[in-house]
């Protein structure tokens, strides 16, 4: 039996179980407002909107278009994003894993999961995080392009949540990402992530470095444990699906790789994300491939 790990089903019905909660609790069903004398009620609310109205649109200023040069820098802006996203989305690739699992009533299952990754030589090795692939039996790897390759594990770190596999391509196939020196990080600094949540495969989203210098407990992720104090914390939107995947300065180097998400609990029992991501510094990737990095 093959079991296929699915988030969205769940993020969808939440938003709509919000958006009735709201709808209850603001009064807006269709007994709101109801009372004996409702009409006035309703007389008296259409007059004071009526005023208000009048006197917003005596004061609003029309609205114009942005000036040319302040247009330019929104242009500047959002070229410097494309650009980002077009040099470094080729790096990216999906890892889909699949993996048994022992179960009391149906014995032993095939459950399947997606991650990110990052291509670092023309050798075929790619960096992830070790959660996704310590317990695989397979792993395939698929480019943007559309390409895929299976992939074996060739080294992993627990201690700091970081595996590297190998694919067996052309070179051709291969765009190494560049790399950064994670430890002249500051919080404030912008930052954007690639990768693939909830399988959406190559998805971008920006924030900036929160803070530096963390220390990741093992129970925010799947890896032995991550107690190093020089993680990295952003708000750039992280999601199940995001890790393995890299984490990029302004200049589109990678200066870290997406890991693990603080959660919260919902009344409902559910755990949501809070909007705040970690991610393990590029300058421990390099200890952890230094000797494999670029040997065939």
């Amino acid at each position: 039996m093959t079991i296929k790990k699915n988030h969205r089903a769940w993020l969808a019905a939440a938003i709509v179980f919000a958006g009735l909660s709201t709808a209850c609790n603001t009064g807006t069903g269709p007994s709101a407002g109801l009372t004996p004398d409702s009409s006035s009620t309703t007389l008296i609310s259409q007059q004071n909107s009526s005023s208000v109205r009048s006197e917003l649109g005596a004061s609003a200023p029309t609205p114009t278009a942005l000036p040319m040069n302040e247009r330019m820098l929104v242009d500047q802006e959002e070229k410097l994003l494309e650009n980002i996203y077009q040099r470094v989305n080729p790096s990216v690739v999906y890892i889909e894993v699949t993996e048994q699992v022992s179960t009391r009533r149906r014995g032993s299952v095939t459950v399947s999961s997606s991650a990110s990754g990052f291509v670092i030589d023309k050798q075929g090795h790619i960096v992830t995080n070790d959660h996704v692939v310590v317990q695989a039996t397979d792993i395939t790897v698929t480019f943007s392009d559309g390409k895929t390759a299976t992939a074996k594990v060739v080294k992993e770190d627990a201690s700091n949540d970081l595996a590297v596999i190998k694919v067996d391509v052309s070179a051709d196939q291969l765009v190494p990402v560049e790399m950064a020196d994670s430890s002249q990080l500051l919080p404030g600094q912008r930052v954007e992530a690639i990768g693939n949540p909830y399988g959406l495969v190559g998805t971008m989203t920006e924030g900036i470095i929160s803070a530096v210098g963390r220390a990741l407990p093992s129970s925010k992720t799947s890896g032995d444990s991550l107690t190093k104090g020089d993680i990295i914390q952003t708000d750039a939107a992280i999601n199940p699906g995001n890790s393995g995947g890299p984490l990029l300065d302004s200049y589109g180097y990678v200066i870290g790789v997406n890991t693990a998400i603080e959660l919260s609990s919902s009344g409902m029992g559910q755990q949501t994300g809070t909007g705040i991501g970690f991610a393990v510094p590029i300058n421990t990737v390099k200890r952890v491939v230094e000797g494999i990095m670029g040997v065939e």
